[in-house]
Parts: C-alpha cells; sequence; structure tokens
C-alpha cells in the first residue's frame, strides 16, 4: 500500500470546505432574493419540523434556520419581500401576526 501526502488530504480538506462555503453564500443570497405571498395551500413538515408550502400551485421550501414550532397552517397568509429574511404568516383563526426574523 501506499501513503498519502498529507498535502494530498489538505487540498481535499480545503476543496470540501470550499465548496460547502459557495453553497451555503450561494443559497443565503438565493434566498434573499426570493419573494412571495399568498394563502397557504397545503403545508408539509418534515422529519425536523421544517415546512414546506404551495402557494398557487408553487411548492416553497421554508428555511431551516427558524423554530417554526408547526405554527403554520393550512389558510394562512405568508409574505417574504426580495431583500430580506423575514417571514410574516398572518393567521386564518384570528388575525394574529407571527414574524420570523
Amino acid at each position: 500500500m501506499f501513503k498519502r501526502s498529507p498535502l494530498f488530504a489538505l487540498i481535499v480538506l480545503c476543496l470540501f470546505f470550499g465548496y460547502f462555503l459557495i453553497a451555503l453564500v450561494l443559497g443565503k443570497k438565493r434566498e434573499k432574493a426570493s419573494a412571495f405571498s399568498g394563502v397557504i395551500q397545503s403545508i408539509e413538515y418534515n422529519a425536523k419540523g421544517i415546512p414546506t408550502v404551495e402557494i398557487d400551485g408553487k411548492k416553497i421550501h421554508l428555511l431551516a434556520s427558524f423554530n417554526w414550532n408547526h405554527q403554520i397552517e393550512t389558510g394562512d397568509f405568508i409574505e417574504k419581500k426580495a431583500g430580506e429574511s423575514v417571514y410574516r404568516i398572518i393567521k386564518h383563526t384570528n388575525n394574529s401576526v407571527i414574524i420570523f426574523k
């Protein structure tokens, strides 16, 4: 068997972290650029409690960085403006507003 050089391991590690960093930055840019609003037609929570909502027939995956805590329901109004990472939910039952920042 041959030994792999520490330089090879360092290069692989740098490539891995470089890819991870680029993916993270691009994901944040894409999320900030998105904008949507409308009544939630359907909602699904994955095993970790992260919601995917359907608005006007379009599925939108919401950020995992918030503690959604199953507070969103079908019939609620959701709004996210471009350039912001703020989600505003208006409950359909009592018109209360929940803001996720």
